[in-house]
């Protein structure tokens, strides 16, 4: 979710996110239906997925975002401009909308956290320790201002993560491999072959004549 916050999520459940949680998102689309992407006009929202709207203040945090973690990691800035070029918009757009599908999927799952699960989240977490190894608040809040967070609106995005995990963790373990692949699979390590040949030398085949036009043919 947030940059140097959720390592974790980022390199490993982002990964299964993208890979297994496609069929989900467009069964999603299929049963909902995403409407009035870019409205035009002045209207605030973005996008709507199910009852979840993606307004436009949304899609602007996490764009200039992702536009400051691109240009740490080649060493410069880059405009807005050229954050379109490199398909940015695109990818910030498609990531509301999985995160909004999973919401949606969760809410109507009753899937959900408790505050003690919350708490116990945000103090374990790496990114909020402190010089002595322990959760250091003054830490907390620091990484919170530099990701332009509120504590309320960090608790909030925790909560929903968590039913995103919660989604992810179904989807995949409900996925499991078809027997056919396993029987095939196995049947493939364990197969063996023999090869046989003989050699024969040059004297033994003699000339060989030119072929004639049937041999040719």
């Amino acid at each position: 979710m947030l940059t140097g916050i959720r390592k974790a999520f980022e390199t490993g459940i982002l990964r299964l996110l993208l890979v297994a949680l496609m069929g989900l998102l467009v069964l999603s689309f299929a049963v909902w239906g995403i409407g009035d992407i870019f409205r035009g006009g002045t209207t605030s929202t973005l996008a709507t997925v199910g009852r979840t709207q993606i307004s436009v203040a949304q899609f602007q945090q996490l764009f200039n975002r992702e536009i400051q973690n691109a240009g740490r990691e080649i060493g410069r800035g880059i405009t807005p401009e050229q954050a379109r070029l490199l398909g940015i918009d695109n990818r910030v757009l498609q990531r509301l909308i999985t995160e909004a599908t999973l919401d949606e999927r969760g809410r109507e799952f009753g899937l959900g956290i408790d505050d003690e699960t919350i708490r116990t989240r945000i103090t374990t977490a790496p990114a909020f320790r402190g010089i002595t190894g322990q959760f250091d608040r003054a830490n907390f809040q620091e990484v919170l201002r530099q990701n332009g967070l509120t504590e309320a609106a960090y608790i909030d995005l925790e909560r929903k993560l968590a039913v995103r995990l919660q989604m992810s963790g179904a989807f995949a373990e409900g996925a499991g491999t078809p027997k056919a692949l396993v029987d095939l699979a196995a049947r493939y390590n364990a197969e063996t072959r023999v090869a046989e040949y003989v050699t024969i030398g040059a004297k033994l085949v003699g000339e060989i004549p030119a072929p004639d036009n049937d041999a040719l043919a």
